[in-house]
């Protein structure tokens, strides 16, 4: 797995879990602290995937990842790798393949909105373009507000208003911000959820303020505006009415948000996330500097071995190359044969910075025959091509499990 893949997994692992201690304590926040957590989501897990190299907690954290290379089968039934057996897609363009089509949509999305603001008539009222477009319902992208022409003057005054708080309150950044990190993240279907929560929040943000204002009128115009339309709905768009949370907009419009103490409630998502970056946190093995010993001799210190770096080490022609080194070079010991002694030899190494194989060691409870033919083998391979971090060969520790099976 590429360091790409691994980061995307780690950030995907913190969004579902900071999202898991928001909805524990949402009702202790403002809508406004809402939208801030939401947004913040993705934001904190891509900065903490990011700077968690420089976090220095090595006292707390821990480390248990080694790279795995892919299972090679030797003995009786092994047969030489071919190109035939490369995947037709890897775990890296299926990513790509997944943003790309989610990305596409969120284009086609943005594009339908402005064509429908772009080939119809508005007025221009103050900073906002206003359409009144038949068979529309009412809503707003930005400073472009829609309302629906066959209402009455004063109901057409009360969506305006309606409006124009969602362009004050900027809810069209919000939303293209989390489209944006939809189509980054687009596997997470948390995303579902956090879209939705987010297109509520701003209904309810308004409706707030609107009650404030207007007290039980407004609600009595939700449900008369709810009774007598019927239009067609934009993406990405503020809408005035959304019909499957009415009653809970006119709920939520008469109850006061518990805000005592609501910072206390963030203690939950800060030990999330510290636990989450204590997991994932890099701890230095070695040191790869060399010291001066009493009789003034050098003694080289084993490198330090590094997880988290930006290309990994490789071997020269790839896994089919590998692949095929293995197996052209395993004897199956003829007495384990001979016994029917079968099992997978875990392989232990080190590729250093030079590509050398160091530190091979067989890490699991295996007939020792064929423990020491898969050990002998790796030690055997030739030099990788050396893993970097920072512009700088590192050190990379990797198991490679080697299948014995006879037919």
């Amino acid at each position: 797995m590429s360091q790409i893949s691994w980061n995307l997994i780690e950030m995907n692992v913190l969004i579902l879990m900071l999202y898991i201690g928001y909805v524990g304590i949402r009702r202790r926040l403002s809508f406004a602290q809402r939208r801030t957590v939401l947004i913040g989501l993705p934001v904190v897990a891509v900065a903490t995937i990011l700077i968690k190299s420089g976090i220095d907690i090595s006292s707390f954290s821990y480390s248990l990842q080694v790279v795995e290379l892919s299972p090679i089968q030797v003995g009786t039934d092994a047969q030489a790798a071919t190109l035939g057996q490369t995947p037709l897609i890897t775990l890296n363009q299926l990513y790509w393949f997944g943003a790309l089509c989610f990305g596409l949509l969120f284009v086609f999305r943005i594009a339908k909105i402005i064509s429908f603001f772009h080939k119809n008539d508005s007025n221009k009222v103050e900073e906002y373009r206003i359409y009144k477009v038949k068979g529309k319902t009412s809503f707003s992208f930005f400073n472009y507000i829609q309302i629906t022409p066959s209402l009455t003057s004063t109901e057409q005054d009360i969506v305006l208003e309606h409006e124009k708080m969602h362009v004050k309150k900027r809810h069209s950044v919000d939303t293209i911000f989390i489209e944006i990190a939809h189509v980054i993240f687009w596997f997470n279907p948390i995303f579902f959820f956090i879209k939705r929560e987010m297109v509520n929040l701003h209904e309810y943000e308004v409706d707030a303020l609107m009650y404030k204002k207007h007290k039980v009128n407004y609600m009595k115009f939700l449900v008369n505006y709810a009774l007598g339309l019927n239009g067609t709905h934009y993406l990405l768009t503020s809408r005035f009415y959304n019909q499957l949370t009415l009653k809970k907009r006119i709920k939520i419009m008469k109850t006061n948000i518990r805000k005592k103490s609501w910072l206390l409630s963030v203690i939950p998502l800060i030990g999330m996330l510290a636990i989450a970056v204590q997991c994932t946190k890099n701890e230095d093995a070695s040191s790869d500097e060399t010291v001066d010993n009493p009789n003034e001799e050098l003694v080289e210190i084993p490198e330090k071995v590094h997880e988290d770096v930006e290309i990994f080490p490789e071997y020269d022609g790839g896994q089919v190359a590998m692949t095929n080194f293995i197996i052209e070079n395993v004897e199956y010991p003829k007495s384990a044969s001979e016994e029917g002694a079968e099992g997978i030899a875990y392989v232990q190494f080190v590729v250093s910075s030079t590509g050398a194989i160091k530190n091979a060691e067989v890490v699991n409870e295996l007939d020792e025959r064929l423990a020491a033919e898969a050990l002998r083998v790796v030690e055997i391979m030739p030099n990788w091509i050396p893993g970097e971090n920072k512009g700088k060969k590192v050190a990379v520790k990797f198991t490679l499990p080697i299948s014995f099976k006879l037919s």
